[in-house]
């Protein structure tokens, strides 16, 4: 209080001239008018900037508007835009403001000759709304547009070519929200668009032809979104932007986007077209097209759970041009991808030693230069894939469906007309280097040049297919396995019908051709045909068959049913064999008692139990709906395969007292089962089947374990698709339901 005592005392002096009396109460009063003048005081805006024409509205007049913060409005005229760099530069908002152009001004950072950037935000409320910010430019720091660390909300406005080191449009560090708003050519080195360091919401909002300079260095063409960063987009639209990575948005903490579509971005150095995701991200009913890059043309996931649900992914290109996962985890719900292209790898999608999940999927049309047209997965991955459809994808080698070399599983899904391309290749429908399983799918029209596997191409991995029907899958030329290819590794099929499936040049196996173990239980293959040998099945290792119909397959060089070759080894039981063009059998078969060829030439003998030459008396219709899963092919009345088959055989593993169709073998009023893939007066399915997934007629605690974990989403129902007759869910009452069977036993 002295030091302000002093500093008024020369002001005070200035009436000693008046009367004492009044000098002192004049000085009294003046003293106190600038003593209480010395308090701080709240200082508003201006509030409008200008009077009414465009030379009114300078920089000097939104200098005073601004200061102070509060509502800050425009009156010009008209348009009008205010080039601040002819003034004082850089506007910095420290006291919480409103700043509302009416969607008539612009604020530039100047020329090209002079730019500085924009707005700067430190610890303020700065909302702004129906403004155009452009040209803030200032590679020195970050937000050309604006830089904010405290609370920024826009609103209807529009940044366009603004620049600067990070963040051309927006730099944020604090909380942003974006709504109705345009963001257009803006560059930066990292975070065309946008850079986000806080937290950055955005609805509604385009984002175009943002860049992350002008050779393409830097991540985020649109968006960068920094580590401990949040990031969320509803109905946004990305389009054109470019970057090193991240075309669209490079996330490095997660995403959350809502019916958003990136469409035409691209990353050409390192990959994202659309998006470029450390962290993963989670996308719902959003569109991805025609976004291209190295790696991801629609997606590069690394290390993250990326998660989407109801999206559609079309005509993206990269390696994976969908999208590619490398170390991630991958999950795909009712998603589409369609048209997208790789220049060698995985036309839809690229899972590189990650785990993806496909659900309710469709992938058509997608293509790759090399191998997996709809989808890549290598060694050490995981992919898994149910009620999914793969139809008219190519390739020019190996996987016009899908290329695997780690785990794969498919329940319930169908692949048709996938194809390869080139003048030689592999697996039309699947080619496998891993471990592959299959349950409940249908592989049909799927075709190969030149090589082999025109449904499925196995070498080396393990094959199991359960309730499977493949038809009219084909090699075109010179191969083997119109249906499968088999190198190596054991093939099991059970419960199984091949159909239409051929070989049309030299070669064979119009159904098979195995050059490994395989065995098949309750199957049927029907009109299956080649040039070369085996029109059923070619064999050149060891298979065992056991309850299973040959009917109608042909083979040009013999072995319309079966061809094995010098070497191979086939031991066939409770088999049929009949209808075959170019004989039922070609080489040695090693009888194993109660099969049944209506021909002479597959050596089954009366000693074993066996029938040669005596008609099966097969339905003449043939393959048809007899129930079950699959179709087969029915027994009539009177056949000589009833109540002959090797109940020893038929009561143990692998049949169960099954036919192919799940019913109960041995029919009403046989005390043995009948010879074949279908049990002619068949009661129908077993009372237990709920929880029995080993089909054992028995449920046990880890089958009932087995069907908890399916519960809870930690294991794949695919595991107990026997135990879960009534589809993939598992709920309480089923799981009651199998207990009961554990404890009161199986009957059938």
């Amino acid at each position: 209080m002295t030091r302000s005592r002093e500093w008024l005392r020369p002001r005070c002096a200035a009436a000693r001239w008046s009367q004492l009396l009044r000098r002192a109460a004049a000085s009294a009063i003046l003293c106190a008018a600038v003593f209480v003048g010395s308090a701080p005081t709240v200082v508003r805006a201006a509030g409008v900037v200008g009077t009414g024409t465009t030379a009114s509205c300078t920089d000097a007049a939104l200098n005073a508007a601004l200061a102070g913060g509060g509502l800050v409005t425009f009156n010009c005229g008209g348009a009008a835009t205010i080039d601040i760099s002819e003034g004082t530069g850089t506007k910095t908002i420290a006291a919480d403001t409103i700043i509302d152009g009416g969607g008539l001004i612009t604020i530039s950072g100047g020329s090209s000759a002079v730019r500085v950037g924009v707005f700067r935000v430190a610890s303020a409320k700065f909302t702004v709304r129906n403004l155009t910010i452009a040209n803030g430019y200032d590679r020195r720091y970050d937000g050309g547009g604006i830089y904010n660390a405290g609370t920024l909300t826009v609103t209807n406005s529009t940044f366009i070519l603004n620049g600067a080191s990070n963040g051309g449009g927006i730099y944020n560090a604090g909380a942003l929200t974006v709504t109705s708003s345009t963001f257009a050519d803006n560059e930066a080195s990292n975070g065309g668009g946008i850079y986000n360091a806080g937290m950055l919401t955005l609805e509604g909002c385009t984002l175009n032809g943002n860049s992350t300079s002008e050779d393409g260095n830097g991540y985020g063409g649109a968006i960068y979104s920094d580590e401990g960063a949040t990031l969320t987009l509803t109905t946004c639209t990305l389009s054109n932007n470019f970057a090193e990575a991240g075309g669209g948005i490079y996330t490095k903490e997660g995403a959350t986007l809502t019916n958003c579509t990136l469409n035409n971005n691209s990353a050409p150095y390192r990959g994202g077209g659309g998006i470029y995701s450390e962290q993963g991200a989670t996308l719902t009913n959003c569109t991805l097209s025609n976004n291209s890059g190295s790696l991801g043309g629609g997606i590069y996931n690394v290390d993250g759970a990326l998660t989407l649900t109801a999206c559609t992914l079309s005509n993206n290109s990269a390696e994976g041009g969908g999208i590619y996962n490398a170390r991630g985890t991958l999950t795909l719900e009712a998603s589409t991808l369609s048209g997208n292209t790789s220049f060698q790898y995985g036309g839809g999608i690229y899972n590189v030693g990650g785990r993806a999940a496909l659900t309710n999927c469709t992938l058509n049309g997608n293509s790759a230069g090399s191998s997996g047209g709809g989808i890549y997965s290598e060694q050490g991955a995981t992919l898994s894939l149910m009620n999914c459809t793969l139809n008219d994808n190519s390739v020019r080698g190996y996987g016009g469906g899908i290329y695997n070399a780690g785990r794969l599983a498919l329940e319930n899904c169908m692949l048709s007309s996938n194809s390869v391309t080139g003048t030689t290749g592999y697996g039309g429908g699947i080619s496998n280097y891993g471990t592959l399983t299959l349950a409940d799918c249908v592989l049909s029209g799927n075709s190969v040049p030149d090589g082999g596997g025109g449904g499925i191409q196995s070498v080396g991995g393990a094959v199991t297919l359960t309730n499977c029907t493949l038809s009219d899958n084909s090699v075109t030329g010179n191969g083997w396995g119109g249906g499968i290819s088999h190198i190596g590794g054991l093939l099991t099929l059970t419960d199984c019908t091949l159909s239409g499936n051929s070989v049309t040049g030299n070669g064979g196996g119009g159904g098979i051709s195995g050059e490994g173990p395989a065995t098949l239980t309750n199957c049927t293959l029907s009109d299956n045909s080649t040039s070369g040998h085996g029109g059923g099945i070619y064999n050149r290792d060891t298979t065992t068959l056991t309850n299973s119909t040959f009917s109608g397959n042909s083979a040009a060089a013999g072995g319309g049913g079966i061809s094995n070759d010098s070497g191979g080894t086939v031991a066939v039981t409770n088999t049929i064999v009949a209808n075959s063009s170019g004989g039922n059998c070609a080489g040695t078969i090693t009888d194993g008692g109660h099969n049944l060829d209506d021909g002479t030439n597959c050596g089954f003998s009366r000693a074993n139990g066996s029938l040669s030459n005596t008609d099966p008396k097969l339905d003449p219709a043939g393959l048809a709906n007899n129930g079950g899963p699959t179709q087969t092919i029915a027994l009539q009345v009177g056949s000589p395969a009833i109540n002959a088959g090797d109940e020893t055989i038929c009561a143990a593993a692998p049949v169960n007292n099954r036919d192919q169709r799940g019913f109960v073998r041995p029919g009403t009023g046989a005390t043995r089962c009948s010879i074949g893939a279908y049990e002619f007066d068949s009661p129908g399915p077993p009372a237990c089947d709920v929880g029995d997934c080993n089909k054992d007629s028995a449920v046990t605690v880890d089958e009932i374990i087995t069907l908890v974990n399916i519960a809870l989403g930690t294991a794949l129902p695919a595991v107990c698709a026997h135990g879960v007759p009534s589809g993939p869910e598992v709920n309480v009452a089923l799981i009651i339901e199998a207990v009961n069977n554990a404890l009161n036993g199986c009957g059938g």
